[in-house]
């Protein structure tokens, strides 16, 4: 196997890595996404983003109870803000 073919080979493997953690993310929060509401930590990982990042923006959202004590936010709220900061 040549260079090039190497560097092929571990680029091929890289994406479909990445394809799969992106799919499992994607699979760990489909429940709650269909449900349409997403608890803080979901709202993170359906955003991309890091839990002081959320913090400072969670003023956005509304917050809505799920249970006593377990508060969510809407995953249409959470859209339409990330495509007003695209």
């Amino acid at each position: 196997m040549d260079r090039e073919e190497l560097i092929e080979l571990i680029t091929k493997v890289n994406s479909e890595i990445i394809e799969g953690i992106v799919m499992k993310l994607k699979n760990e929060s489909c429940t709650s996404i269909t449900k349409g509401y997403l608890n803080q930590n979901e709202a993170i990982k359906y955003l991309g983003i890091s839990k002081p990042t959320f913090l400072k923006i969670k003023h956005n959202f509304p917050e809505y109870t799920l249970s006593e004590g377990r508060l969510g936010y809407k995953a249409v709220e959470l859209d339409k803000y990330a495509e007003s900061k695209k």
